[in-house]
Protein backbone atom coordinates (compact mmCIF):
# COMPACT_ATOMS: atom_id res chain seq x y z
CA UNK A 1 0.00 0.00 0.00
CA UNK A 2 1.16 3.85 -1.11
CA UNK A 3 0.83 6.38 1.15
CA UNK A 4 2.07 9.58 1.08
CA UNK A 5 5.71 10.09 2.85
CA UNK A 6 4.55 13.26 4.15
CA UNK A 7 0.82 12.11 5.94
CA UNK A 8 2.41 12.26 9.85
CA UNK A 9 -0.19 13.73 11.73
CA UNK A 10 -0.02 17.41 11.63
CA UNK A 11 -1.18 16.58 8.08
CA UNK A 12 -3.93 14.21 9.10
CA UNK A 13 -4.93 17.27 10.86
CA UNK A 14 -4.86 19.40 8.71
CA UNK A 15 -6.86 17.34 5.78
CA UNK A 16 -10.44 19.32 8.19
CA UNK A 17 -9.20 22.69 6.51
CA UNK A 18 -10.79 21.73 3.33
CA UNK A 19 -8.53 24.14 2.45
CA UNK A 20 -5.71 21.44 3.39
CA UNK A 21 -4.66 18.20 2.08
CA UNK A 22 -6.62 15.27 0.79
CA UNK A 23 -4.68 11.72 0.04
CA UNK A 24 -5.81 9.38 -1.93
CA UNK A 25 -4.54 5.91 -1.61
CA UNK A 26 -4.28 3.39 -4.62
CA UNK A 27 -3.93 -0.27 -3.10
CA UNK A 28 -4.85 -2.95 -5.80
CA UNK A 29 -8.23 -1.81 -7.29
CA UNK A 30 -9.39 0.39 -4.31
CA UNK A 31 -9.33 3.88 -4.04
CA UNK A 32 -10.22 5.77 -0.70
CA UNK A 33 -9.76 8.99 0.99
CA UNK A 34 -6.52 8.26 4.10
CA UNK A 35 -8.56 7.62 7.51
CA UNK A 36 -5.29 7.32 9.55
CA UNK A 37 -5.68 8.96 12.85
CA UNK A 38 -3.02 9.48 15.63
CA UNK A 39 -4.38 9.55 19.04
CA UNK A 40 -7.40 9.88 20.88
CA UNK A 41 -10.23 11.76 18.90
CA UNK A 42 -11.31 14.74 20.53
CA UNK A 43 -15.32 16.17 20.79
CA UNK A 44 -16.13 18.35 17.86
CA UNK A 45 -18.61 20.02 20.51
CA UNK A 46 -15.58 21.20 22.74
CA UNK A 47 -13.39 22.37 19.91
CA UNK A 48 -11.88 25.74 20.40
CA UNK A 49 -12.02 28.87 18.06
CA UNK A 50 -9.11 29.45 15.88
CA UNK A 51 -6.74 32.32 17.14
CA UNK A 52 -4.93 34.15 14.87
CA UNK A 53 -1.11 34.59 16.48
CA UNK A 54 0.54 37.89 16.67
CA UNK A 55 2.70 39.62 15.86
CA UNK A 56 2.53 39.34 12.05
CA UNK A 57 5.09 38.79 9.90
CA UNK A 58 4.32 41.35 7.34
CA UNK A 59 2.48 44.50 7.19
CA UNK A 60 -0.19 43.69 4.19
CA UNK A 61 -2.24 46.16 1.69
CA UNK A 62 -4.17 46.24 -1.07
CA UNK A 63 -4.51 42.76 -2.73
CA UNK A 64 -2.85 41.41 0.36
CA UNK A 65 -5.53 42.37 2.85
CA UNK A 66 -8.63 40.48 0.29
CA UNK A 67 -6.54 37.52 0.39
CA UNK A 68 -6.44 37.53 4.27
CA UNK A 69 -9.98 38.81 4.98
CA UNK A 70 -10.61 35.97 2.51
CA UNK A 71 -8.69 33.33 4.38
CA UNK A 72 -9.70 33.86 7.67
CA UNK A 73 -13.40 33.94 6.96
CA UNK A 74 -12.82 30.35 5.80
CA UNK A 75 -11.01 29.52 8.67
CA UNK A 76 -14.02 30.78 10.86
CA UNK A 77 -16.26 29.12 8.84
CA UNK A 78 -14.86 26.05 8.70
CA UNK A 79 -15.93 25.60 12.38
CA UNK A 80 -19.44 25.60 11.76
CA UNK A 81 -19.36 22.89 9.00
CA UNK A 82 -20.92 20.51 11.49
CA UNK A 83 -23.50 22.28 13.25
CA UNK A 84 -27.34 21.31 12.62
CA UNK A 85 -29.49 22.97 10.25
CA UNK A 86 -28.64 26.40 8.19
CA UNK A 87 -25.55 27.50 9.74
CA UNK A 88 -23.57 23.88 8.98
CA UNK A 89 -25.16 24.01 5.60
CA UNK A 90 -24.45 27.46 4.69
CA UNK A 91 -20.47 27.33 5.85
CA UNK A 92 -20.02 24.40 3.92
CA UNK A 93 -21.53 26.07 0.82
CA UNK A 94 -19.18 28.68 1.66
CA UNK A 95 -16.23 27.04 1.74
CA UNK A 96 -16.50 24.78 -0.94
CA UNK A 97 -17.46 27.41 -3.58
CA UNK A 98 -14.09 28.88 -1.99
CA UNK A 99 -12.35 26.18 -4.27
CA UNK A 100 -11.67 26.20 -7.76
CA UNK A 101 -13.24 22.31 -8.01
CA UNK A 102 -12.44 22.17 -11.59
CA UNK A 103 -8.57 23.33 -11.48
CA UNK A 104 -8.04 21.16 -8.53
CA UNK A 105 -9.40 18.14 -10.74
CA UNK A 106 -7.49 19.35 -13.74
CA UNK A 107 -4.29 19.36 -12.32
CA UNK A 108 -4.93 16.24 -10.19
CA UNK A 109 -5.36 14.43 -13.23
CA UNK A 110 -2.44 15.77 -15.11
CA UNK A 111 -3.04 18.88 -16.55
CA UNK A 112 -4.82 20.41 -19.63
CA UNK A 113 -3.61 17.19 -22.30
CA UNK A 114 -4.51 14.77 -19.69
CA UNK A 115 -7.78 16.79 -19.07
CA UNK A 116 -8.76 17.20 -22.75
CA UNK A 117 -8.49 13.45 -23.34
CA UNK A 118 -11.37 12.43 -21.10
CA UNK A 119 -15.18 13.38 -22.55
CA UNK A 120 -16.90 16.48 -20.91
CA UNK A 121 -19.08 13.82 -18.88
CA UNK A 122 -16.33 12.13 -17.26
CA UNK A 123 -14.31 15.62 -16.26
CA UNK A 124 -17.39 16.72 -14.87
CA UNK A 125 -18.17 13.99 -12.81
CA UNK A 126 -14.68 13.28 -11.48
CA UNK A 127 -14.57 17.39 -10.62
CA UNK A 128 -17.51 16.38 -8.63
CA UNK A 129 -16.43 13.08 -7.44
CA UNK A 130 -13.10 14.90 -5.96
CA UNK A 131 -14.48 17.47 -4.23
CA UNK A 132 -17.01 16.21 -2.22
CA UNK A 133 -15.24 13.14 -1.29
CA UNK A 134 -12.31 16.03 -0.11
CA UNK A 135 -14.77 17.84 1.29
CA UNK A 136 -16.47 15.03 3.46
CA UNK A 137 -13.48 13.93 4.41
CA UNK A 138 -12.63 17.14 5.53
CA UNK A 139 -15.68 17.85 7.84
CA UNK A 140 -15.01 14.00 9.77
CA UNK A 141 -12.17 16.20 11.01
CA UNK A 142 -13.07 19.71 11.92
CA UNK A 143 -13.60 19.51 15.45
CA UNK A 144 -9.99 17.46 15.69
CA UNK A 145 -8.24 20.10 14.03
CA UNK A 146 -9.40 22.81 15.26
CA UNK A 147 -9.33 21.99 19.18
CA UNK A 148 -5.98 23.52 20.80
CA UNK A 149 -5.13 24.96 17.19
CA UNK A 150 -3.94 28.57 16.37
CA UNK A 151 -2.86 30.00 13.28
CA UNK A 152 -1.02 33.00 11.64
CA UNK A 153 -0.79 34.52 7.77
CA UNK A 154 2.25 34.84 7.51
CA UNK A 155 3.04 36.00 4.40
CA UNK A 156 0.91 37.20 0.59
CA UNK A 157 2.89 37.17 -2.12
CA UNK A 158 0.40 38.35 -5.18
CA UNK A 159 1.78 38.31 -8.57
CA UNK A 160 -0.62 39.06 -10.99
CA UNK A 161 -3.87 36.94 -11.34
CA UNK A 162 -2.21 34.14 -9.34
CA UNK A 163 -0.93 34.60 -4.93
CA UNK A 164 0.29 32.16 -2.46
CA UNK A 165 -0.38 32.65 1.07
CA UNK A 166 1.64 30.91 3.80
CA UNK A 167 0.35 30.37 6.96
CA UNK A 168 1.51 28.44 10.25
CA UNK A 169 -0.45 26.74 12.49
CA UNK A 170 0.18 26.12 16.27
CA UNK A 171 -1.17 22.81 17.32
CA UNK A 172 -0.83 20.84 21.03
CA UNK A 173 2.72 18.80 19.26
CA UNK A 174 3.27 20.26 16.97
CA UNK A 175 4.10 23.29 14.39
CA UNK A 176 4.11 23.54 10.67
CA UNK A 177 3.48 25.72 7.91
CA UNK A 178 1.27 25.28 4.89
CA UNK A 179 1.16 27.03 1.23
CA UNK A 180 -1.70 27.83 -0.23
CA UNK A 181 -2.35 28.71 -3.73
CA UNK A 182 -4.88 31.20 -5.63
CA UNK A 183 -5.61 32.15 -8.70
CA UNK A 184 -8.04 34.92 -9.54
CA UNK A 185 -11.11 35.11 -11.84
CA UNK A 186 -13.01 38.18 -12.13
CA UNK A 187 -13.36 39.61 -8.91
CA UNK A 188 -13.08 36.61 -6.81
CA UNK A 189 -10.14 34.13 -5.62
CA UNK A 190 -10.08 30.85 -5.78
CA UNK A 191 -7.97 28.10 -3.97
CA UNK A 192 -6.24 25.33 -6.08
CA UNK A 193 -3.95 23.86 -4.29
CA UNK A 194 -1.41 23.54 -1.53
CA UNK A 195 1.73 22.41 -0.48
CA UNK A 196 4.00 20.95 2.61
CA UNK A 197 7.38 21.58 3.03
CA UNK A 198 7.56 22.09 -1.01
CA UNK A 199 5.39 19.38 -1.41
CA UNK A 200 2.12 20.18 -3.24
CA UNK A 201 -0.72 17.58 -2.84
CA UNK A 202 -1.89 17.60 -6.58
CA UNK A 203 1.26 15.97 -7.35
CA UNK A 204 1.42 13.20 -5.47
CA UNK A 205 -2.50 12.74 -6.39
CA UNK A 206 -1.55 13.26 -9.82
CA UNK A 207 1.23 10.21 -9.17
CA UNK A 208 -1.07 7.76 -7.73
CA UNK A 209 -3.95 8.43 -10.25
CA UNK A 210 -1.37 7.53 -12.90
CA UNK A 211 -0.43 4.58 -11.87
CA UNK A 212 -3.81 3.39 -11.18
CA UNK A 213 -4.44 4.39 -14.69
CA UNK A 214 -1.96 2.07 -15.86
CA UNK A 215 -3.40 -1.07 -15.18
CA UNK A 216 -7.22 -0.19 -14.97
CA UNK A 217 -9.00 2.64 -17.22
CA UNK A 218 -10.65 5.72 -16.14
CA UNK A 219 -14.54 4.40 -16.03
CA UNK A 220 -13.20 1.82 -12.81
CA UNK A 221 -11.56 5.06 -11.25
CA UNK A 222 -14.57 6.39 -11.58
CA UNK A 223 -16.53 3.10 -10.09
CA UNK A 224 -14.21 3.24 -7.10
CA UNK A 225 -14.87 6.84 -6.23
CA UNK A 226 -18.29 6.92 -6.30
CA UNK A 227 -18.08 3.93 -3.57
CA UNK A 228 -15.39 6.22 -1.39
CA UNK A 229 -18.33 9.11 -1.87
CA UNK A 230 -21.14 6.53 -0.50
CA UNK A 231 -19.17 5.28 2.27
CA UNK A 232 -18.81 8.89 3.73
CA UNK A 233 -21.83 10.20 3.06
CA UNK A 234 -23.19 7.35 5.16
CA UNK A 235 -20.76 8.05 7.71
CA UNK A 236 -21.77 11.80 7.48
CA UNK A 237 -25.20 11.05 7.78
CA UNK A 238 -24.86 9.02 10.47
CA UNK A 239 -22.99 10.94 12.43
CA UNK A 240 -25.27 13.96 12.29
CA UNK A 241 -28.13 11.17 13.02
CA UNK A 242 -25.36 11.09 16.45
CA UNK A 243 -25.23 14.65 17.01
CA UNK A 244 -28.89 15.41 16.56
CA UNK A 245 -30.08 12.59 19.39
CA UNK A 246 -27.23 13.45 22.17
CA UNK A 247 -28.72 17.35 21.80
CA UNK A 248 -30.67 18.31 24.59
CA UNK A 249 -34.20 18.43 24.00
Amino acid sequence: MFILSFMKKSLVLTVVTLLGLFVLVFSGTSVYADESTDGESRDPAKAESPKAESPKAETFTGEQLTLKKFMEELFEDSKKVNESGAPGKKARNTIESAVNWTEVAKICLGGPKAWSAQNSKHRGEFSTLLRDIIALTAYSRMGDFWNGTSYAIKKIDVKGSDATVTTTFKATDDDYSLEYYLSKSGRHWKINDLSFDDIKYSDNIREQIQSFLKEKNFSVLLTKLRKRRADLEADDKGKKKANSEQRPS
